[in-house]
């Protein structure tokens, strides 16, 4: 089972999923279609009679959860490039010097890596 944290980050992933970018990150189903939705049945939908548990609700969520496993930064890089994004012995290449950024400016440099590299790939917006 989940616990309430990974619950709320899957939940957030998942309608995140279903709307655009002006919506993304919130904790609730605001821009999302609902009959695209995988918790269709929980709302208060008078064309719908279904009752659910609050447990059948998180089963739903933590299986959407591994359906939709996160990808991190560095399991994408290295399906681009063939390789970890470490410049030796486990130890991740700086964000800054891939990306004109600095990140680690607020944080111990080798927490700001594995927080970077660890954390979750999200494809970027085609422009039109």
């Amino acid at each position: 089972m989940l616990t309430r944290k990974e619950y709320e980050n899957t939940y957030v992933r998942m309608m995140d999923s279903l709307r655009d970018k002006n919506y993304k990150g919130r904790k609730n189903c605001n821009n999302v279609v609902c009959k695209d939705c995988p918790l269709e049945g929980f709302c208060e939908d008078s064309s719908s009679s279904k009752n659910y548990r609050i447990f059948d609700l998180i089963e739903i969520v933590e299986k959407w959860g591994k359906e939709h496993p996160i990808i991190t930064r560095a399991e994408k890089y290295k399906e681009v490039f063939g390789t970890r994004p470490v410049y030796s012995d486990d130890v991740f290449i700086c964000p800054g010097a891939i990306r004109d950024i600095d990140l680690c400016n607020i944080h111990l440099c080798e927490d700001c890596k594995e927080e970077y590299w660890n954390g979750e790939y999200v494809e970027p917006e085609k422009e039109n």
